[in-house]
């Protein structure tokens, strides 16, 4: 029997599963707590991180690219703040999902190339760091 922890939407829903026979995991029981705040994570975990590689000019900027196809949900930073790699940049909508865009370097925002609403293809620049 494992437990997981699922975040979605404020909410975090727990529960816990057993593997039966090499088959897919069996929910066996589920409960649902609503977060008092909103969960807000400041740093990328290891597996979010994109496949891709910033692009990187010669003068030292990093691009911060979409990674997937969606709709910019709310930036974070504005044009001259600091941020650390990892640090949210940007939120996108996906699929009615919530997705984190990540700072690639650390560095100043030199520029934001988008404004809320606007729809993204995957790797198209949002942000340059500098």
């Amino acid at each position: 029997m494992r437990h997981f922890r699922l975040i979605w939407n404020g909410k975090v829903y727990e529960f816990d599963a057993e593997e039966i026979g090499g088959s897919e995991p069996v929910v066996t029981s589920v409960s649902n707590v609503t977060a008092a705040e909103p969960v807000v994570q400041t740093k990328a975990p290891a597996e979010v991180v994109p496949a891709s590689s910033p692009a990187v000019s010669s003068s030292s900027e990093s691009e911060v690219l979409a990674p997937l196809a969606g709709r910019i949900f709310d930036i974070v930073v504005k044009p001259g703040d600091s941020v650390q790699e990892g640090d949210v940049v940007v939120v996108m909508d996906a699929m009615k999902m919530e997705v984190p865009v990540y700072a690639v370097s650390d560095g100043v925002i030199k520029s934001i190339e988008v404004k809320k609403g606007d729809l993204m293809e995957t790797d198209q620049v949002i942000a340059i760091i500098g």
